[in-house]
């Protein structure tokens, strides 16, 4: 078995430090969001961010696709 990562805290981390800075680089580059709110969260406020920078994201998304 491997070894098992225990988060700071107990709580559950859905993604790594790294896999949020590349989220982030794409939410920039490849949809415009302004990320600069998120400059210097890390951990779970960053986690936080990015979950409501996604759900607005794809609720834009959306309405563009209404006639």
């Amino acid at each position: 078995g491997g070894a098992s990562w225990q988060p700071q805290g107990g709580v559950q981390m859905s993604r790594s430090e790294g896999e949020m800075q590349i989220t982030l680089a794409r939410l920039r580059d490849e949809f415009g969001v302004d990320v600069a709110p998120a400059a210097g969260l890390h951990g779970q406020e960053l986690a936080d961010w990015l979950e409501l920078a996604e759900d607005e994201l794809f609720a834009n998304l959306l309405r563009k696709d209404e006639p």
